[in-house]
C-alpha cells in the first residue's frame, strides 16, 4: 500500500505519461479522447491550473480501499481516470470557484466506472468542503440503484480513515461535519420523489437508459444556489439511440470537443471506436472504447466474449453497444422481418397429432385477443414446430384500436377449434361482447386431446389466476405462471430470435401471426435485456405466447441461460 505522499507521487506521475502518449500517439485513442487532452492542455494555460486541488483529490483517494479480484486492497487510480480528476479539481476559473460544473463521460461497460464514481461521492460529502454537501446518485433501475449503494458502502466500510465518519441508514450514508450534516443519496429515478432537493453533486449513472430529462431536470434546479456544484453523467451507449436523452447530451458533448458550439464549463470525453465497420474485429484498438484494458478487463477476456457472442445475434448486438460503447437506432428497424416469418410459414408443416407440446396462454383485456401458443422440439432435427391460436369476443368491437385493421376478415367458421386455414379462418370469435371463458376451456380441451402437453400450462398470472385454478380442476391439466418481467423473458426471446435467424423453427401459415409480429417493438434494459413491446398498442399476443413456449421449454431442459445452452440447442 503507497503512503498519501507515494501515491500522489505515482498518479501525477500516470498523468504526465498519459498526456505525453495521447499528444505523441503511443497510447491507442480515438479522437474524442484525443481533442479531450488537446483541449485540457489549452485550458490550463487559458485558466488557472491548480495542482494542488487534484493533489488534495488524490491525497483523500489514498485512504479509499475496495475489492479487488476478491481482496481489500488501496483503491488504484488508471491514467484516464488521473486526467478525469485534473480536468474537475484542477481547472479554475478564479481563485475559488472551478471552471466545470457538469461532466459528461462515455465508456463502455467493465471499465471500473462505478468504482469511480463511488470514489468521487465519498470525496465530494467529506473533502470538498461543501457546508451541508449532498451527493445523490441516480441509477438507472431499483436493482442498479442497489449495486451502486453496495459499492459506496463497501468502499466506506473496508477503508479504516473514513468508515468512523458514516452512519449508513438504507440508502443514505451520514457524514456529521462540525458545520452540518452532509450525506450520500442513492436513488432509483423517480422525479416526483426528487422535488426540493438541494444537491452539492448529482451523479447520474448509465444516463443512456432514462426515460427523460425529468429526474436530471429536478435535480439541477435545486443546485443553483451551489458553489461548485458538480453534475457527473456517466454512462455506456444503449440501443435506444432515437429517444435516450443521454445521446441528445452526448451530441452537444462531441460539438463542445470538436469545437462546433463553446461550452467551457462543460467537461466531456468519450470511449468509442471512431470506425466500427473496420474496427469491430479484437484488437488492441479496442482501447479506444475501453481505456481499462489490461486493468479492469483484458483484451483475452473481451476477445472470448466476443466470439461467444458470434454464436447469437442479439449476444452480438449486445456486445458492441456495451462492449464496445457504440450506440444503435432501436425501433428504426423492425425485429423479425416480415419476410423471415413468411418463409418460415412457406411449407405451412403442422404439428403431427400426438406429439409432445409446451403450451402457454395469454390472456389479455375482456375485450382483445386472447391467444395460446404450442411449441413442438424435434431433438432429433433439432428444431422447432409452433402455432398460434386466437380467440376474440365476437362485439362490436372488432379492431384493436381505432384506425387499427379489421379483424373480422379472419374469423374463423369451421368447427374444428385446432384447424386453421382460408376456407376455416384464423381467428375463432366468441359470444358475446368480452371473453368467453368456456370457449378458453373448449380449445384447451381440444389441444389436451390432440397433443401430449409438457410441464403444464404456462400464463401471466395477472387476471389469469382464477382461470388457471379452473383449468387445473375441470380439465386436470397443470398450470404454471410466467411472469412477464423482462428478466424472466430475455433468455426464450433469444432463443425464439436464433431459432428464426438459423431457420430452425417454422410456423404454421397465419397471416394473424405474421401481423402480430409486426406490431413487435423491443425494450431493453441496461443488463442488455430484452422483451417485447407493442408498436401502435396493437396485438402481438401470438408471439408472447410463442415466447412463454419457448420458456416452458427451457425450464423443462433444465437450461440456465447460458451460452452452452444455446450451443446444446441450435449447433449439432
Amino acid at each position: 500500500m503507497l503512503s498519501p505522499t507515494e501515491y500522489v507521487s505515482h498518479n501525477l506521475h500516470l498523468l504526465e505519461c498519459y498526456l505525453t502518449g495521447i499528444t505523441a500517439c503511443t497510447i491507442i485513442a480515438n479522437k474524442y479522447e484525443r481533442l479531450a487532452v488537446e483541449r485540457f492542455i489549452h485550458f490550463k494555460s487559458r485558466f488557472r491550473y491548480s495542482e494542488s486541488g487534484l493533489i488534495r483529490v488524490l491525497k483523500f483517494f489514498s485512504l479509499l480501499n475496495c475489492d479487488v479480484n476478491n481482496k481489500i486492497d488501496q483503491y488504484q487510480l488508471i491514467d484516464w481516470q488521473v486526467f478525469i480528476l485534473a480536468n474537475l479539481y484542477g481547472l479554475y476559473k478564479d481563485e475559488t470557484n472551478r471552471l466545470f460544473d457538469s461532466a459528461y463521460l462515455e465508456v463502455a461497460k467493465k471499465n471500473a466506472k462505478s468504482f469511480f464514481a463511488s470514489a468521487i461521492s465519498i470525496y465530494e460529502a467529506i473533502a470538498d468542503n461543501e457546508i451541508n454537501a449532498h451527493v445523490v446518485q441516480i441509477a438507472n433501475s431499483v436493482e442498479q440503484s442497489r449495486i451502486c449503494l453496495d459499492y459506496t458502502k463497501g468502499m466506506i466500510q473496508n477503508s479504516p480513515a473514513v468508515v468512523d465518519r458514516f452512519r449508513i441508514n438504507r440508502n443514505v450514508l451520514y457524514n456529521d461535519a462540525p458545520s452540518g450534516v452532509n450525506k450520500i443519496e442513492i436513488k432509483a429515478p423517480k422525479a416526483n420523489s426528487l422535488n426540493g432537493y438541494r444537491c452539492s453533486t448529482i451523479i447520474l449513472d448509465e444516463f443512456a437508459f432514462a426515460k427523460d430529462f425529468s429526474v436530471r431536470q429536478n435535480l439541477l434546479t435545486g443546485m443553483i444556489q451551489r458553489r461548485n456544484k458538480l453534475e457527473f453523467i456517466i454512462t455506456t451507449a444503449s440501443g435506444n439511440k432515437l429517444t435516450s436523452p443521454a445521446y441528445q447530451i452526448r451530441q452537444t458533448a462531441t460539438n463542445v470537443l470538436e469545437g462546433v458550439i463553446e461550452n467551457d464549463s462543460m467537461f466531456t470525453v468519450i470511449f468509442t471506436l471512431d470506425d466500427p465497420d473496420r474496427e469491430r474485429a479484437p484488437g488492441e484498438h479496442w482501447r479506444k472504447s475501453n481505456p481499462s484494458l489490461g486493468h479492469s478487463v483484458t483484451l483475452e477476456q473481451l476477445t472470448n466474449e466476443y466470439y461467444k457472442a458470434t454464436l447469437i445475434p442479439d449476444d452480438l448486438l449486445a456486445f458492441n453497444i456495451y462492449h464496445l460503447n457504440l450506440w444503435q437506432e432501436q425501433g428504426s428497424n423492425i425485429w423479425l422481418e416480415d419476410e423471415l416469418i413468411k418463409n418460415l410459414m412457406k411449407d405451412n408443416r403442422r404439428i403431427p397429432t400426438g406429439s409432445s407440446v409446451f403450451c402457454t396462454m395469454d390472456l389479455a383485456a375482456n375485450s382483445d385477443i386472447v391467444s395460446m401458443g404450442l411449441l413442438h422440439y424435434d431433438e432429433d432435427k433439432k428444431e422447432f414446430l409452433a402455432k398460434t391460436i386466437s380467440i376474440l369476443p365476437d362485439g362490436s368491437k372488432n379492431k384493436i384500436r381505432p384506425g387499427s385493421i379489421d379483424l373480422r376478415k379472419w374469423k374463423k367458421t369451421g368447427s374444428n377449434l385446432l384447424k386453421q386455414g382460408k376456407e376455416d379462418g384464423y381467428i375463432i370469435f366468441g359470444q358475446g361482447k368480452v371473453l368467453d371463458e368456456n370457449l378458453v376451456m373448449d380449445v384447451l380441451k381440444a389441444i389436451n386431446s390432440n397433443y401430449r402437453i409438457v410441464g403444464g400450462v404456462g400464463f401471466d398470472p395477472w387476471n389469469s389466476l382464477i382461470l388457471a385454478d379452473r383449468i387445473e380442476r375441470e380439465l386436470g391439466i397443470r398450470t404454471n405462471q410466467i411472469p412477464q418481467t423482462i428478466k424472466t423473458l430475455n433468455f426464450p426471446l433469444r432463443l425464439l430470435e436464433t431459432a428464426v435467424l438459423q431457420e430452425r423453427i417454422h410456423f404454421e401459415q397465419s397471416p394473424v401471426l405474421r401481423w402480430m409480429f409486426s406490431n413487435c417493438n423491443l425494450i431493453t434494459d441496461s443488463n442488455g435485456n430484452r422483451k417485447v413491446s407493442k408498436k401502435n398498442s396493437e396485438a402481438v399476443d401470438g408471439v408472447i405466447t410463442i415466447i412463454g413456449c419457448f420458456h416452458q421449454f427451457f425450464i423443462n431442459y433444465g437450461f440456465q441461460n447460458s451460452v452452452e445452452d444455446f450451443k446444446r440447442i441450435f449447433l449439432s
